[in-house]
């Protein structure tokens, strides 16, 4: 269980920081993905893109 956290964290912390913060947005779940797209300064639709990359996901596990 540790070490899968703990590959989770290296995986996290090796995206780009606009991911990072998406992720962050993401799993307090207070705003909308439109939302969170805006205040990143990406397009919605990059945004559902990066939700499909299987590093994002394992990210957010």
């Amino acid at each position: 269980m540790k070490r899968e956290k703990a590959r989770e964290l290296k995986t996290f912390l090796s995206l780009p920081k606009k991911q990072q913060i998406a992720i962050s947005l993401l799993f307090l779940g207070q705003m909308k993905q439109s939302e969170i797209a805006k205040e990143i300064q990406v397009g919605d639709s990059t945004l559902s893109s990066w939700k499909t990359h299987e590093n994002f996901m394992k990210a957010q596990a």
